[in-house]
């Protein structure tokens, strides 16, 4: 079961901290396409492994990944996000 915290009164999930080790190039492409998409490379990377499970998912009806019944990784925490 996945454990949540509360923040400004907002669920989100808790995160695990892993090492990944990935070839310069391609986090360099990573880099650069959250540049270009104007958010962070984690959370790119994050976003395309979660477009990724929904794919496996429609793929296999029998693969229910935890991640896809929560809410998304970048539920709004202040209020200017809220609002924005």
């Amino acid at each position: 079961m996945e454990r949540r915290t509360k923040e400004f009164g907002v669920e989100k999930p808790s995160f695990q901290t892993i090492a990944l080790r990935l070839p310069e190039a391609l986090l360099e492409d990573i880099k650069e396409l959250a540049r270009r998409k104007e958010t962070g490379f984690q959370t790119l990377i994050k976003s395309m492994l979660l477009d990724q499970l929904d794919v496996e998912r429609k793929l296999d009806p029998k693969f229910r990944p935890q991640s896809l019944a929560t809410p998304s990784l970048d539920t709004p925490t202040t209020i200017e996000q809220k609002l924005g």
